[in-house]
């Protein structure tokens, strides 16, 4: 009687807890990228400069606006205004 089963078992047993070891490990990289990135965003949230330093102040008086609407074989008018 050989021992090849037993070792033909063992092997694979030990395979199966190398692969369990590699993919902790690449869990546990993704896991601290993810936080870095995480970490970065929070810091650019927090440091950042006024989202709005760019934007183009509206006026602060009422206004009416019309505009024509042209389509296929139709033609509208639209009315909106600004409180």
């Amino acid at each position: 009687m050989t021992a090849y089963p037993c070792d033909l078992a063992r092997s694979k047993a030990e395979d199966k807890i190398d692969a369990g070891k590699t993919k902790s490990i690449i869990g546990y990289v993704g896991i601290g990228a993810g936080a870095a990135l995480v970490a970065t965003g929070v810091v650019l949230l927090l440091t950042g400069e006024d989202p709005n330093k760019y934007e183009h102040q509206r006026a602060n008086h009422r206004a009416l606006r019309w505009a024509l609407l042209p389509g296929p074989g139709e033609l509208g008018a639209a009315f909106g205004a600004s409180f």
